[in-house]
Order: structure tokens, then C-alpha cells, then sequence
């Protein structure tokens, strides 16, 4: 089973070949194969058999063929027809580049995107028919053939007529056919396409169509125009038929009929490039002239270099309409030797047997499976390597934190907006480069660095040096920022020890010795690849050209081409486009929650910071790039620790500036804060000790009222404010139940109950308050406790060096009450300094605070979070062993968040101090900021509801522990609408909210409505939701209540 097909036509070799096969060959079935059902049933009607591509019979007969006869490097390739040979009877010989030789022009792509796509399909199963000595050599540089896959023989169009008879498809008398008398002269003109002039070729070629006719008719001469199958859609060739198409001495010839079939009746052939010269040549045709008007400007993107057109072509030379017209009044016959020199060139092959050789050359053939090796590209930038900061604009931001230090005096605007107005340099560039027509048609869209830095000068009138700063502070940023993408390149690494070829393929503005030094720091195995970059040549991956120019270098003769990157456009769709298989690369792009913290942190230290935390999740991420993180390790390393590390970071370094030797630590708040400060010391080498003491409200605060007590014990930041029960009261006064009862008989049935009562709390704590007793009770426990307290501190902390501690925050008075001790335990008056994220008192007394923030968000869940913690608050001290020792007690807490917390915030602060920012104090509050305000803004996120409301704590001395944000139950709602307040049983009713059923979420918003302010549908859509999940009963009572009552009508209600 053999197929033939050339194109949507009936012509060329493999219509010859396939005509010599019907008639001489039945041990071959032959089927015609095109386009179209018109052409097929036009072949059928000539008694052969026919089928299209599309025919619901095409796949199984493709399958079943052994040979596939074309006369191209098809473009496509039925996938049935893989296992066939592939006869290539070409379509003409001649002196033009083809195929691989086709670097340029129009037809550029198509070609390559063939050999791309099908080269090793090509190499195994193509056989190839050269005609002479001289063309095997020129289609073995084209076409990239082999000895083993070479015919010699002469072309079927040529042999069949002049060895066994001519054939006819249509009516070969054409000067019948146009009204002409026997012995008008028939002239063909065959013009060939140019590679980049296409459009307008044929306009210079034919200007003055009347001139034409006339000389015709004046020669007696029948002019058959006959184009290239590629221009039979020239706008102006449609014109000039519309025009001229009626005219007796004009033909415009119907590329539906195979010319070839009459070339025995052409007397003269008007050429330019063409390969139909030498099948002229070959029909005996021996009158040529050459029509080469464009020779100087289009010759040679049409003419080989190898070739001598003018010594390897006959006939008149004419270079001008004039000369053309000149000639026809001429024979314009050429020199037998001539012609026979020419023959031996170009048909060296032929003989009389061609035929048959050919097709038992095709019959013998076995396709190869040659080992070719596969063409591996990667992208650089977001593929290979990586910015520290994720986004091109993070470097903008480098430069803008450079502008800021710097004398040269820029403009403030630039100043202020730097990485905005450099992203709109650039895009002002390359839409001004798209608005280019010449660079559109040329596909030279990329801009340079310097055309970038050239458009802000110009803009902001800058200094030659101001300008070089600029670029010089971009690139240093680039290079800061750089980092290896490993994985990727050991990838490639292995690659090429397993023998594929590699290259760098980018899109890139920056210079190439810029995008090199990029290379070599990141990984200097890089540079030794070919490196393709846009801003070389201005070709771009998105515009397929930098494809090309890979294409044309590497001189393509692979197996596959497999492209690696991470841009859809430029490393997918185009790459696609151009039948290379793309392996696309996961971007390294923000989520959701890393962009927000980068924009509300929009820095230099900001796109570091936001990267630190992607590249976290992208570590613990699986295959499909989702978090393999716990939600209690999400909690700890992207938030919590952004509430600490930031903090503790900025108090060692002020510490150090200050002159403090030793900063100190205390339980159970430190706990977390010293790990954190200890990496923090390792990893900035830092010169400054930690360590850790226990201490608490419980252990400082009474010990340190030495003569009188502090009216703050008694205040709602006090030791008895919080007591809300009886135990707890007893507690914090240090008294048992018959003590106490002997001291206040007044309150000898006081309950629980009782206390939770604001009035009757109230009465107790003035009594307390007012007690003399029961105030020289309290100074005489203090003495006693202030006795192991001061022990305690003397034997941890060393007085005769600066020192400080690194509290988070609180009011302040329990360090004024360690203040007093530490006076008292150094035996002379000293200063205390603290710390604190934010603390309430400024510095008094002995108290020295330093404050890193004056912002007001509430910071009171972070001591829930602190409170998760296996011991309780310190309760005391006692002496064992001859040494003073805290008291502390077991206790329950959220073991799976204390542990990641454990593993995740020293690992954090980490890589948190290897940051290579410019300024590690803009770091530590920007990276503080975002923390607070992104819980601000999504206090229900699932994240801390499931880690943060559930966490309990004792907001104060003799508190109850309770749960940050505990759920409202139905019991709780109903006491809520009866007036009673749940708020302060939560610290976020939204999170509360947010872990309720939604039937207590509905009513409560439904109640929390202020009156007269809810929308109707709003009222209707609360409504309806109600309904849903509650029933008819219960929605129908709360409209009793709230909207009117039972005296208005149902439909009212």
C-alpha cells in the first residue's frame, strides 16, 4: 500500500510517480491523499483512487501503508502513517536556499516548527531523491540527509513524459483556450517568493500591466503567469486578474492544473530563481530570459551562497520592466553547450530507468531508529535562579532604600515612589518598542537597561552621575538578591551528563555581562552553558524569534526539544507554538497571605521578609505544591513568630547600642523569647548573654511592698480585681477561710456567685482596701516572701554589669514591683531597664522602659499564646538543697502547638537573621506591623480559630484560666438577649462568633441589628437563613418580638 500526495493538487513528482505506478507497477495499491474532497474527487474521476485527510477510511488504509510519497519535508504527519517510508521526490532543483537554509522570512518558522516537531521521524523514515552530484551535496547541507537515505535518479515529472509519453489532466491547448491562433508564441513568467518581500515583490516586478499587453500583442506572445503556490493569494496578483484576467495574450494560470503537463509547448521561459528553469531545461525548452530586477537587494536572501546564480542559470539577463520588454522582442536563445553544461549540473542522475529505481529503492529501504540526542533549554530568571525577593520589583525597592542614604540629591517624587515610576519606565519603553511597525514585522520587541535609565533621566532631568547610580544600584541589588534555584539545577547538571544538549534561553533587559555575573555567583556551572538573551538581539522568547535563533545555532538535529521555564506566555504558549514540548516550572509567585503581608510591608526588607516565608511553605510543601504543614505550624512560623522575632531582634540590637552585657528572660513569657534571642546571638554574632529567671505577678508583687502597700494592688491591674472566686480571693490575700472570716465576719456567707456580682466584688475589695488589719497582714507576708524573692535574684543575676529584660508587654506595675526588689537585692540604689513590645507607664523610679512601638492594637492574645506552656504561672520560691528555687505546677495546654512552636520559632529567627537587608531596624517593625494588622484584618481565619480561641489563660492575679474566645452556646445567647453581656467572657467576639453553631451566629447578628438600621432585604436574607437552620416555630417568635408583634397580620410578619 503506497500513498502520494503533493499538497491540495494533482501535480508535481508524486503525481508522476503515482501515475507510473498505476500503470506499471499492481503489486503496489496506490491511494492519491489530499486536502480536500473537491481535488479527491477530481482524481477519481480520472479513474484513480483518492481519499482526504479527514476520509473515515484515511486512518485505517494510513496505517496499513509502507510508503508515503511526497514532495516536501511535510508540515504534518498523520500519526497512522509513523510507520511508513517516507519518498521525498522534492519538487525542483535549483540554486535557492531551502528548508534548513530558511534563517529568515515568512516561512522561517514553519520550518523550523517542522524539524522540531518530526527531525527524528525525518532522519529514521525519509528517503530522498537527489537528481545530480552537485544537488546531493547542496540537500545534504539543506535537508540534512545521510548516504544511507539518498535515490540518485532524475525527477518523475521530467522522465515520465520524455520516456514513456506525456499525460492529460485538463486541456493542454492553451492558445485555443485564450482565442489564439496557431503560431502565437507561448511565454511563461515563474516567479519565485522572496523570503521578506513577498507583499510588494510583484507590484515592482509587473508596474505598468498596459506597457505589457501592448508588447505582447506587438510579439505575438501568450504570457502565462504562473506563482508560487505561497503567493496565489497576493493581493495584487488578484487585482491584476481581475483587471487583465479577460485579456487574449494574458493567462493567470489556475495552480489546480499541473503546468508541467504542457511545458513541451512553451517557447520561452521568463525566470528568476525558480528550480521550474531547470524542468524547462530538462523539457527541452531552450529560449530563457532572467527577470531579476531585484538581483542586488533580494538575490542573495533568495540564492544559497554556495551558488553562483548568474553561472548557474541561462537566458537574457534583464534587470529593469524596461529590459524585460526589450527582450520579449528577442528569441532569447541559449547556447547548446550551455544548456547541455547546465543539464549535466543539475540532472547528472537521470536516465531512463529512474523511474523503476526509485520505487525499488523505496521497497527496499528499513526505516532506522537513529539515537539522536534531545535539545534541553531552561529559563533563568524564576527557573534556574531566583530573587531573594520573589518579584522583579523587589529590587526597585533596593534602590529606592539606596536613594534614601544617598547624596545626590534626587528629586523627592522619584524618591518617595521609585519602584513605580522605574515599572513605568519600562513598560513606557516597550509600549513605545510595540508601536513600532519595523520592529513589530521584525518581532524586535525587547528593550535594554540602558534605553530603561535613558527614559528616567530624561524624565526627571538626572545627572550623568545620578543615572550611573541608579544603574549601578540596580545591578548590585540583582546581584544581592540572587539566589540558586538547586533542585532545578542539579536537574540540569544530570542532564548533560546523560547527553543531552543544554542551553539558557531568557528574556531579559539586563546586559549580558550583568545576567552572567548573575550566573556565576548563583552557580558558576551555569556559565558554562549557551546562554540566548533577549537583550542581545532583541528577540524574545514570547515572540518565538529567540526560539528561532536557538534553532538556527545549534544547527537543529534532535530527537526532541524540551523546554523548561515558568512563564505561561513565554515558556509555554510560545514554546508550544513552536512544537517544543514544555516542561512548565511551579512559579514562584506570593499566596494570598504572603502578598499581603509584602504589600502592607512594601520594602526592600518587606520582599525578603514575604519570600522567607514562601520559600518555608515551599519547602513543606508536596508535589502539587500544597502545605504539608499542621495548622498549629502554620500558626507558629507565620504568625507568631512574627509577633516575637521582629521584637526580640530589635532589643538585642538596642541592648548592644545601649551597653547592656546581659539581658534577662522570665518565665513563662521569656521562655519562647529567650530560644528565639539565643539563635538570634549565634547566627548575627552578636555580643550580649541571655538568661532565664522565673518570676511572676504572684512571686514580685506582694514581696515588694516594704513599708506601705501600693494603691495599684488594690486597682483592676491589682492582685485582687480578677478573683472570682472565694479560693481565689483567699489566694491573693494570703489568708485561709477561718482567717479571713475572723477578719471580715461581715462577709462570712460570701460565695462564688457573690463575686461575680460587679456591686458586691466591689464592696469586698473597698473593705480589703480599707482594712488596717488586713493590710499589716499583707506587709508581713511581704516581708516573709520578699525574703526568698531578693535570695532568688541575688543568686541568679549579676549586679556589677549592665543588664536588662526583655518583657513583651502588661501595664508595667510588676516591674515596678521586681524594680523595688532588685534594689533591695543589690543592697544600694540601681536602675532597671525593660523591655517591652509596648508597655502602658512610662519610665519612674527605678523602671527605665524601652518601647518598641507606640501602636495601639491590642497585643493581650499573645499572652494566651505564651500561657500554652507545660508549668504554670511562678508561684513562689522555696529554699532546697542550699539553693532558692521556683515554685511552679504541671499544668494542661495545647501540646501540638507548644512543639511547634519549640521547632518552628528558633528555625524562624534563623532565617530571619540571614536576611541580607539594608536595614535590620525598617525589618524588625515592618515585619512586627504586618503581623498585628493581618490578624487585625482576618480575625476568623481558620488558623486562629483553631490555634489561638481555644488557648487559655488567667488575664489576672487570681483569675480563672478561660479560653481566649470561647464559643456561644444557645444558653449563653439567651442570656445575652436577656441583657446579660458575653463580651467579657471573650477577647474577640468575632472569633467567638466564628466558632459558634450558626443558629446562635444568626440570632445574635439578627439581635445585634441596631433598630431601624437593617435593610429590608437584609432583614429578609437573615431571615431566610434563619428559617433554614432553625424551623418555622423559632423564626416565627423572634419576628413576634422584634418586628411588631402578634397583632400584625401574618403577611405583615
Amino acid at each position: 500500500m503506497w500513498m502520494f500526495n503533493c499538497g491540495d493538487t494533482f501535480s508535481g513528482n508524486p503525481k508522476w510517480l503515482f501515475i507510473y505506478v498505476q500503470k506499471f507497477r499492481p503489486d503496489i495499491t496506490a491511494y492519491w491523499l489530499c486536502e480536500t474532497e473537491q481535488t479527491a474527487a477530481y482524481v477519481r474521476s480520472l479513474g484513480y483512487r483518492a481519499l482526504t485527510f479527514k476520509d473515515p477510511e484515511a486512518p485505517r488504509i494510513q496505517a496499513k501503508t509502507g510508503v508515503y510519497v511526497v514532495n516536501q519535508v511535510k508540515e504534518y504527519i498523520p500519526d497512522e502513517l509513523r510507520g511508513a517510508v517516507f519518498l521525498n521526490v522534492w519538487h525542483g532543483v535549483g540554486v535557492k536556499g531551502i528548508e534548513r537554509a530558511m534563517n529568515k522570512g515568512y516561512l522561517e518558522e514553519r520550518i523550523a516548527k517542522k524539524y522540531i516537531r518530526y527531525n527524528k521521524l525525518y532522519r529514521d523514515n525519509q528517503l530522498f531523491l537527489v537528481t545530480s552530484k552537485m544537488m546531493e551535496e547542496h540537500f545534504i547541507r539543506q535537508i540534512g540527509l545521510d548516504d544511507d537515505t539518498i535515490i540518485r535518479g532524475g525527477y518523475p515529472q521530467n522522465i515520465y513524459p520524455k520516456e514513456i509519453g506525456g499525460y492529460a489532466s485538463y486541456d493542454h491547448d492553451v492558445l485555443t483556450r485564450r482565442g489564439l491562433p496557431e503560431g502565437t508564441r507561448v511565454a511563461v513568467y515563474a516567479a519565485t517568493p522572496r523570503r521578506s518581500s513577498t507583499p510588494d515583490f510583484l507590484r515592482r516586478a509587473l508596474p505598468d500591466m498596459d506597457r505589457l499587453v501592448a508588447q505582447l500583442e506587438a510579439t505575438n506572445t501568450l504570457l502565462i503567469l504562473k506563482m508560487h503556490p505561497h503567493m496565489g493569494k497576493d493581493r495584487y496578483f488578484a487585482q491584476l486578474r481581475e483587471a487583465y484576467g479577460h485579456h487574449p495574450y494574458l493567462m493567470f494560470w489556475d495552480n489546480s492544473e499541473d503546468i508541467y503537463e504542457i511545458f513541451p509547448r512553451i517557447d520561452l521561459a521568463i525566470m528568476d530563481y525558480s528550480s521550474i528553469l531547470y524542468d524547462l531545461l530538462a523539457a527541452g525548452v531552450q529560449n530563457f530570459v532572467r527577470y531579476i530586477f531585484d538581483y542586488e537587494e533580494s538575490g542573495s536572501e533568495v540564492v544559497t551562497g554556495e551558488f553562483d546564480y548568474l553561472d548557474l542559470s541561462c537566458g537574457t539577463v534583464t534587470k529593469s520592466f524596461d529590459e524585460l520588454l526589450a527582450a520579449l522582442e528577442h528569441d532569447n536563445r541559449v547556447d547548446t553547450a550551455e544548456l547541455s553544461r547546465l543539464e549535466e549540473a543539475f540532472w547528472g542522475y537521470s536516465s531512463p530507468d529512474s523511474l523503476g529505481h526509485i520505487v525499488d529503492a523505496a521497497l527496499k529501504f528499513k526505516i532506522r531508529d537513529l539515537d539522536l540526542p534531545t535539545l534541553h533549554t531552561f529559563d533563568v530568571f524564576d527557573t534556574l535562579i531566583h530573587r531573594r525577593g520573589v518579584t522583579p520589583g523587589s529590587v526597585f525597592h533596593y534602590v529606592r532604600s539606596r536613594i534614601e542614604n544617598s547624596d545626590l540629591a534626587f528629586p523627592a517624587f522619584l524618591r518617595e515612589q521609585y519602584p513605580e515610576i522605574r515599572q513605568q519606565a519600562e513598560a513606557a519603553m516597550r509600549d513605545r518598542r510595540r508601536r513600532q511597525r519595523d520592529m513589530v514585522q521584525e518581532a524586535l520587541l525587547e528593550i535594554t537597561f540602558e534605553e530603561i535609565h535613558q527614559r528616567l533621566a530624561t524624565l526627571f532631568d538626572l545627572s550623568p552621575e545620578q543615572s550611573e547610580a541608579l544603574q549601578q544600584w540596580e545591578i548590585e541589588g540583582e546581584l544581592a538578591s540572587v539566589i540558586p534555584d538547586t533542585a532545578m539545577i542539579d536537574r540540569l547538571e544530570q542532564l548533560h551528563r546523560d547527553g543531552a544538549t543544554v542551553a539558557l534561553v531568557s528574556d531579559m533587559y539586563l546586559p549580558r555581562e550583568t545576567v552572567t555575573a548573575l550566573l556565576e555567583r548563583a552557580d558558576p556551572r551555569l556559565t558554562n552553558y549557551p546562554l540566548y538573551l533577549s537583550s542581545d538581539t532583541r528577540e524574545q522568547k514570547t515572540t518565538k524569534s529567540l526560539y528561532l535563533k536557538v534553532y538556527r545555532e545549534v544547527g537543529y538535529d534532535f530527537a526532541e526539544w524540551i523546554h523548561h521555564g515558568d512563564s505561561p506566555a513565554g515558556d509555554v504558549r510560545a514554546a508550544e507554538s513552536m512544537a517544543i514540548i514544555p516542561d512548565p516550572v511551579p512559579r514562584t509567585e506570593f499566596n494570598r497571605f504572603e502578598n499581603e503581608i509584602m504589600r502592607d510591608f512594601l520594602s526592600w526588607e518587606g520582599h525578603l521578609y514575604a519570600a522567607m516565608l514562601r520559600d518555608f511553605r515551599r519547602e513543606r510543601s508536596d508535589d502539587q505544591d500544597q502545605s504539608t504543614l499542621s495548622s498549629q505550624e502554620e500558626f507558629a512560623f507565620n504568625h507568631v513568630a512574627a509577633y516575637l522575632v521582629p521584637y526580640v531582634d530589635w532589643a538585642l540590637s538596642d541592648a548592644i547600642r545601649r551597653g547592656y552585657r546581659t539581658v534577662y528572660f522570665v518565665s513563662r513569657d521569656g521562655h519562647h523569647l529567650k530560644r528565639i534571642a539565643d539563635v538570634l546571638v549565634a547566627e548575627r554574632g552578636l555580643d550580649v548573654r541571655t538568661r532565664y529567671i522565673y518570676g511572676s505577678r504572684s512571686a514580685w508583687r506582694l514581696a515588694s511592698q516594704i513599708d506601705e502597700l501600693d494603691p495599684d494592688l488594690f486597682q483592676p491591674h491589682g492582685d485582687f480585681f480578677h478573683a472570682r472566686t472565694v479560693d481565689a480571693l483567699l489566694s491573693s490575700a494570703r489568708l485561709s477561710a477561718g482567717e479571713f472570716h475572723a477578719m471580715f465576719p461581715e462577709f462570712q456567707g460570701l460565695t462564688d456567685a457573690d463575686l461575680t456580682d460587679e456591686p458586691t466584688r466591689e464592696t469586698v475589695l473597698a473593705a480589703l482596701s480599707g482594712s488596717a488589719e488586713f493590710r499589716e497582714h499583707l506587709l508581713r507576708t511581704a516581708a516573709a516572701e520578699r525574703d526568698l524573692a531578693v535570695r532568688y535574684l541575688q543568686q541568679e543575676i549579676d549586679f556589677d554589669e549592665p543588664l536588662a529584660f526583655i518583657e513583651y508587654w502588661g501595664s508595667g506595675y510588676t516591674q515596678d514591683c521586681l524594680a523595688r526588689l532588685m534594689v533591695e537585692a543589690a543592697g544600694r540604689p540601681i536602675d532597671t531597664p525593660f523591655y517591652y513590645a509596648r508597655a502602658v507607664r512610662p519610665s519612674e523610679g527605678h523602671a527605665v522602659r524601652h518601647m518598641f512601638t507606640n501602636a495601639t492594637y491590642s497585643m493581650i492574645f499573645v499572652e494566651a499564646v505564651f500561657a500554652n506552656h507545660p508549668h504554670s504561672t511562678t508561684l513562689g520560691y522555696e529554699e532546697a538543697d542550699g539553693r532558692i528555687r521556683a515554685v511552679t505546677q504541671p499544668r494542661s495546654y495545647q501540646v501540638q502547638l507548644f512543639d511547634a512552636m519549640e521547632e518552628l520559632l528558633p528555625e524562624f529567627a534563623r532565617r530571619y537573621s540571614q536576611l541580607p537587608v539594608l536595614d535590620r531596624d525598617r525589618l524588625a517593625r515592618g515585619a512586627f506591623r504586618s503581623g498585628f494588622r493581618y490578624r487585625g484584618r482576618h480575625p476568623k481565619e481558620k488558623v486562629f480559630i483553631r490555634n489561638l480561641a481555644p488557648l487559655k489563660d488567667a488575664v489576672g492575679v487570681g483569675a480563672e484560666e478561660v479560653e481566649f474566645a470561647p464559643g456561644m452556646t444557645r444558653s449563653d445567647l439567651k442570656a445575652h438577649l436577656r441583657g446579660e453581656s458575653f463580651s467579657s467572657r471573650t477577647q474577640s467576639m468575632p472569633m467567638t462568633l466564628a466558632r459558634s453553631t450558626e443558629w446562635v451566629r444568626v440570632n445574635y447578628n439578627l439581635r445585634a441589628e441596631p433598630k431601624g438600621k437593617t435593610s429590608t432585604p437584609r432583614k429578609v436574607a437573615l431571615l431566610g437563613r434563619a428559617f433554614v437552620r432553625t424551623g418555622y416555630r423559632s423564626v416565627n417568635n423572634r419576628v413576634r418580638t422584634r418586628w411588631g408583634g402578634a397583632d400584625r397580620s401574618k403577611e405583615q410578619r
